[in-house]
């Protein structure tokens, strides 16, 4: 049985890798400007990293080349090493956790060469 409403895989998986690119070029904002894109609540940053490990079925489709599969498994290895304490429902103070400024980093160092490649 089929629904009119129903997508196919390969496209659900777009739209996970557009959600997640999305969670991904907030993640490099500053924590003040994270905390105010979502909402400025005090889950803010539980929400960011869910949004972002929901990337981890990315790492088994075949619509990503192999270079962007391990800088996504990196990303979550990442979030997955973070302690509590960033992401503990203390809204602002979560995002200063310095587990956030190393996934940071490493995100906009992947964002950046992304968009270098892209440029080329």
């Amino acid at each position: 049985m089929s629904f009119p409403d129903q997508i196919t895989l390969d496209e659900s998986m777009k739209l996970c890798l557009l959600y997640f690119e999305r969670a991904l070029r907030s993640s490099v904002m500053s924590p003040e400007e994270i905390y105010e894109e979502f909402g400025a609540h005090s889950g803010v940053a539980w929400e960011l990293r869910q949004e972002l490990l929901c990337g981890e079925a990315l790492i088994d489709w075949d619509g990503m080349a192999a270079e962007q599969k391990i800088a996504v498994s990196r990303f979550i290895s990442i979030l997955k090493d973070m302690p509590l304490s960033a992401f503990s429902g203390e809204g602002l103070k979560d995002l200063l956790d310095p587990s956030w400024d190393i996934f940071r980093e490493s995100a906009n160092s992947f964002m950046i060469k992304d968009d270098m490649e892209g440029a080329g």
